[in-house]
């Protein structure tokens, strides 16, 4: 039988220590307390639209930061840094807006930019540098727009005007005749006339002009045209005109306003009339006998030459008048057409009708003076 001290001996031997069981648990405190703490995220401001509120994120580039502040952007906005660039001092927006730029009240150009003042707004509406140099608007250049703005801009363009004869030239962004002229200097007095009207719409190119204006009154004594007296006669050819009495003109004192403008008259009115000498009518008498062509050629050229339309006449030893209706052979070379011989008396009588006919059109029946008087046709 086993003795009492042996059977205790497995009761009586030590097991591990309490204090090694929680060993892990202790080195993992350990370690935990030789490492630095965890850095808190840094605050990092976000402003949209001149609107800034502060994020605490550890979001690497500007982009992740925008997220983390719950900002979604539009490919229009301008973003500050870029959004892959890092968001070391926090990031900006400025929102894109629509705005209407209207130059000189007629051209207007939409845009769409997110540089919300007067400066961005002509940028973005095409303006060159001078261009915007020189624009006048109504606003400052640094105010801020807002979505659905109108910016009017001025912009000056080469003016010229005319003044009392002078011309001006320079530059202007005046829609209106009297603005322009502001700009050239010119004083307008009270007898100036403005052409077109000063306060008009200016068009374009249109010229503007000044004038001194001056009224006088003064008497004039003026001709008085005799009056014509006409009446139909079936004694005399179609085309014929016998005058019955000359008349003469008549005179007349007439008080006068007169308009100048720079000395050169523009209107006149007459005042009052007073008659000085009575104008006598010229009394005539109109051919209504109808021609007949073929008769009357001959009866024509019976008065000139005895009815031969071969004859040549001397005048002073110089041959001068040709043919049945003794043609001066400058008129003949004047008004023969094509293809007639060089002189009428070598013509046939059909073709000196033919051209006398032209003849009759252009100088009437005066062309043959004595007969064509005697024969009653004019």
């Amino acid at each position: 039988m086993p003795s009492t001290a042996s059977a205790a001996a497995p009761q009586d031997r030590p097991g591990p220590l309490p204090h090694l069981r929680r060993a892990p648990l202790v080195l993992l405190v350990l370690a935990a307390a030789l490492l630095p703490p965890l850095a808190a995220p840094p605050a990092l401001p976000v402003a949209v639209d001149g609107r800034t509120v502060v994020v605490r994120s550890h979001a690497p580039t500007a982009g992740d930061l925008l997220a983390a502040a719950g900002v979604r952007t539009d490919p229009d906005d301008r973003v500050l840094p870029a959004p892959d660039a890092p968001a070391v001092d926090g990031v900006a927006v400025a929102r894109a807006v629509d705005l209407t730029v209207v130059v000189n009240g007629r051209d207007g150009r939409a845009v769409r930019t997110s540089d919300a003042t007067v400066a961005g707004a002509l940028r973005a509406a095409g303006l060159s540098p001078g261009e915007r140099r020189l624009a006048e608007t109504v606003r400052t250049r640094d105010a801020v727009l807002t979505d659905g703005d109108v910016v009017r801009v001025t912009l000056p363009r080469p003016v010229s005007a005319v003044v009392e004869g002078v011309t001006l030239i320079g530059w202007s962004p005046a829609t209106t005749p009297a603005g322009v002229l502001g700009d050239l200097g010119v004083d307008l007095a009270p007898d100036h006339v403005v052409l077109p009207a000063p306060d008009a719409p200016l068009v374009t190119g249109e010229a503007i002009a000044v004038h001194r204006r001056e009224v006088v009154e003064r008497e004039e004594r003026v001709t008085v045209p005799r009056p014509v007296v006409r009446a139909r006669t079936h004694e005399l050819y179609e085309g014929a005109v016998r005058v019955l009495a000359r008349g003469r003109d008549g005179e007349a004192l007439h008080r006068v306003r007169i308009v100048l403008h720079d000395g050169v008259e523009v209107a006149r009115e007459v005042l009052a009339r007073e008659v000085l000498v009575a104008a006598e009518s010229r009394v005539e008498r109109v051919g209504s006998r109808p021609v007949r062509r073929p008769d009357v050629w001959d009866e024509l050229a019976w008065c000139e030459s005895t009815g031969r339309w071969d004859v040549v006449r001397k005048v002073d030893e110089t041959l001068s008048y040709f043919g049945g209706l003794q043609f001066d052979p400058r008129t003949w070379d004047e008004f023969r057409p094509a293809g007639l011989p060089d002189l009428p008396s070598e013509a046939t009588r059909e073709q000196q009708i033919l051209v006398a006919e032209r003849v009759l059109a252009v100088q009437g029946w005066g062309a043959w003076p004595a007969c064509s008087l005697r024969l009653g046709l004019r």
